[in-house]
């Protein structure tokens, strides 16, 4: 019998968390889940025309959160409440959800009223911190089934935070296996260096920039390709940043692009130079899904997906001597880059199997709804 299963992506882009949801939602979908969404209600047209794209209804609800750093922000979310509680409850009275899947908390801790006794699945994709998020995580605990954590960094995470050990498990984002894309293919000697995801102070960017001053120091056959979207004014500071540094006729900036095969094709090696404890980037999954290698730091899931000296380099966050080191090392052996990026697809068809995550959160949602 098919399951009905009512999806709150309240993210205001289109990032991580949402994209690994769509490709769930997308599997779930083929295996006869019957599905509507709920979206945030402030926009987020990319994500509207995702779900389209997929036939997947969607609903959107000016759901918001209360936030102590931001109070614009609360008082926006309390004054549009009651017409978000309508809108919702209408929803949840016309679609008869059997499970509630949540891409984080907040949805359910705005809404705690009309969704305390549904059967409530709530996603984890990013680290909790502070001591608000213990007094939300005591709120919502009670009436959460169960806690899906993206990686054992995010399960530590939430237990230090307050969060029932017993409801967690831990489901690491799998990916479908593709074929490696060829033999690595040099134009002119240059190597194609790829940063990809949110353009954020968090992500490194700055750091990978500082990196490259010192490979160019070196040797100059490098070329660095950028794709996300993010903080303008980050961004207007990297570019800047750039320019200082020499680096501009080294830099491609290419935006937010959906086809990943296309991405990939363009670069021989993968950076993930976060900051912070980045959950389980998607990123370096799909560096090895595609065939390259990765440069990662050490901070949150990064050294989950990239082994060591085999698939690529772990470093420590925030030191551009380090990555310079490594990328020196790969710009100068070719060969090591290959057969990095080669261990790279092995380790993501072996350990990280889109068929094996939906598997896993299939069984959930069975245990959840007897």
């Amino acid at each position: 019998m098919s399951k009905r299963l009512l999806v709150f992506m309240n993210g205001h882009i289109v990032s991580g968390a949402e994209l690994v949801t769509l490709s769930i939602l997308d599997e779930l979908k083929s295996r006869d889940y019957i599905i509507s969404c709920v979206i945030n209600g402030w926009g987020n047209d990319k994500l509207s025309e995702m779900l389209s794209i997929r036939n997947i209804p969607f609903q959107r609800i000016k759901l918001g959160f209360f936030y102590l750093s931001k109070p614009i922000w609360t008082l926006d979310t309390i004054k549009n409440l009651p017409a978000a509680y309508r809108a919702l409850s209408k929803v949840i009275k016309t679609f008869h959800p059997d499970i509630c899947y949540y891409t984080g908390f907040r949805p359910l801790v705005s809404a705690y009223p009309l969704l305390r006794k549904k059967k409530n699945i709530v996603h984890i994709h990013d680290a909790f911190h502070g001591v608000q998020s213990r007094i939300y995580l005591a709120i919502i605990n009670p009436i959460v089934a169960k806690y899906i954590a993206v990686s054992e960094s995010i399960r530590l995470n939430m237990i230090r935070h307050g969060a029932v050990e017993s409801k967690i498990a831990v489901i690491r984002n799998g990916v479908k296996s593709v074929p490696v894309l060829g033999e690595m293919q040099y134009k002119s000697d240059i190597i194609r260096i790829g940063i990809i995801g949110r353009i954020d102070r968090s992500k490194g960017h700055d750091i990978l920039l500082d990196s490259l001053a010192i490979v160019k120091a070196k040797s100059d056959n490098f070329q660095l390709l950028i794709f996300g979207e993010g903080n303008p004014q980050y961004k207007s500071e990297l570019i800047n940043r750039a320019k200082r540094l020499g680096l501009q006729d080294h830099i491609a900036w290419h935006g937010f692009q959906d086809d990943k095969a296309q991405i990939y094709k363009q670069l021989d090696l993968i950076v993930v130079p976060s900051k912070n404890a980045d959950p389980l980037p998607t990123t370096a999954i799909e560096a090895g899904q595609y065939g390259k290698a990765c440069i990662g730091t050490s901070v949150g899931g990064l050294p989950e997906i990239v082994i060591n000296h085999v698939t690529g380099f772990i470093i420590p966050a925030a030191s551009p001597s380090a990555l310079a080191e490594k990328v020196i090392a790969l710009l100068t052996n070719k060969d090591l880059l290959e057969e990095m990026g080669q261990s790279a697809h092995a380790n993501i068809a072996n350990n990280f199997r889109l068929a094996d995550q939906i598997g896993r959160i299939e069984q959930i949602f069975e245990t959840t709804v007897l």
